[in-house]
C-alpha cells in the first residue's frame, strides 16, 4: 500500500502539471497541460466507467467495448437545453430541446427515416392538451400503404395533386373550389 492523507497530491511532471488527491470528501485528478488519455492494452478489454447511487452496488453506466469497438451506454443519458447531440464530421445532423421545444435537424443530404422491422409501421403522433398521444399518420408495413388517422387539411391554394406530372389537382382559392384534369385521359367520376 502507498497511502496519502487528505489534501496532500500525488504529483507528476517537473512542474506538477499532473495532480492527484483526496479531500477526505471527494477524489480529483486535475492534469494542467495537454491531453488525459485513458488506455487499456489488454485484448478485448473493456474501459468501465461505474458509480453507485448510494442505495445499491455500484453499477456500469457506459464502458468502451474492446472486442466489438463501440461504445456501449447502460443508463439513461440526460443533455441539458440547448446542448446538442450531433453527428459527423461537421456536426450535419443535431438532435436537441431548448427549453420548450425539441428538434431534428440535417444539414445536408437526404434525412431517412427507415424501420427495419418486419411488417413494422412508422408512427406519428401528436396529443391534444386534453387527450392523450394518438396516431394521426401511420406507414403501414404489414398493408403497404399510409394511413391518415385524422383529418388533412389543405390550406387555401395548395393542392392535392395525383399522377407523375401532376395530372389531376384539387385545391380551394379561398374563394372557389377547383378539380382540374390536365393529363392524357379523361376526368371520370365512378359510383
Amino acid at each position: 500500500h502507498f497511502k496519502i492523507t487528505d489534501s496532500y497530491q500525488l504529483q507528476l511532471g517537473t512542474d506538477a502539471d499532473a495532480q492527484f488527491f483526496h479531500t477526505g470528501s471527494h477524489l480529483y485528478l486535475y492534469n494542467a497541460t495537454g491531453d488525459i488519455t485513458f488506455r487499456n492494452n489488454a485484448d478485448n478489454a473493456d474501459v468501465i466507467f461505474q458509480a453507485s447511487t448510494g442505495t445499491s452496488a455500484a453499477e456500469t453506466y457506459f464502458y468502451l467495448d474492446g472486442s466489438a469497438g463501440r461504445t456501449v451506454v447502460n443508463k439513461q443519458m440526460r443533455f441539458a437545453d440547448n446542448i446538442d447531440l450531433a453527428f459527423g464530421g461537421s456536426t450535419d445532423l443535431r438532435l436537441y430541446h431548448d427549453p420548450n421545444n425539441s428538434f431534428i435537424v440535417n444539414n445536408t443530404g437526404n434525412l431517412t427515416i427507415t424501420n427495419n422491422g418486419d411488417d413494422a409501421d412508422i408512427i406519428f403522433q401528436a396529443s391534444t392538451s386534453t387527450n392523450a398521444a394518438v396516431d394521426y399518420f401511420r406507414l403501414d408495413g404489414s398493408d403497404g400503404i399510409m394511413k391518415a388517422h385524422k383529418t388533412i387539411r389543405f390550406l387555401d391554394n395548395a393542392k392535392a395533386t395525383f399522377g407523375n406530372s401532376d395530372d389531376l389537382e384539387i385545391y380551394h382559392d379561398g374563394s372557389n373550389s377547383y378539380i382540374t384534369q390536365s393529363g392524357t385521359g379523361h376526368l371520370q367520376i365512378r359510383q
